[in-house]
């Protein structure tokens, strides 16, 4: 049988690679360290409750109601991509926020993180967001075909009305890539 793998604990595992200690903090508090990390083990727990999946490097721990993980961090419930990219990075600066290039708010790999404003932030999303009829985003049924309006800075840009749907997504994404540039969204 082999070893946990937190710290240098040399007890048997007992579920997620963990020992039954280590794996009943985790389980609740989403950090396996609660209440007795030592100094270094923190970034190594962290990193130890992780997986690889689809391209993304995703946070096995516990989560919020939209997806993003959270973890305790000295007695505090943080994110777990904001922690991800302090151990990474450092302090995130006043007033940014960090963004997933990846679009999956699970994900914890330092590649698919950067920072951004708040504003930045909400511009980069994925898929169609409020009341819409369809799954494009930017793209609406009008009577006579398929309208694109894009909003930026509280300003409605209407781009046409095409006779296809997805005529009107490709000028949506080519559009939202003029308007917001890296931070386009899809």
């Amino acid at each position: 049988m082999s070893n946990c793998t937190v710290g240098e604990c040399l007890k048997p595992r007992y579920a997620r690679s963990m020992c039954q200690a280590h794996y009943a903090r985790w389980y609740r508090n989403g950090d396996p360290l609660a209440g007795k990390a030592l100094p270094g083990q923190s970034a190594y727990a962290f990193w130890a409750l992780t997986e690889d999946r689809e391209g993304c490097r995703v946070w096995a721990g516990g989560s919020n109601g939209n997806g993003y993980g959270r973890l305790s961090v000295n007695g505090r419930m943080v994110y777990a991509h904001r922690h991800a990219w302090q151990i990474t990075n450092g302090d995130i600066p006043e007033g940014m926020v960090v963004d997933h290039t990846c679009y999956n708010r699970a994900c914890v790999k330092p590649s698919h993180l950067r920072l951004a404003t708040f504003q930045e932030n909400a511009w980069n999303q994925d898929g169609a967001r409020g009341s819409t009829e369809t799954d494009l985003r930017n793209v609406r049924h009008m009577r006579d075909g398929w309208q694109v309006n894009i909003t930026k800075h509280g300003k409605s840009h209407c781009f046409g009305t095409y006779e296809s749907a997805s005529e009107a997504a490709s000028v949506a994404q080519s559009k939202r890539l003029e308007l917001f540039g890296e931070y386009a969204g899809r």
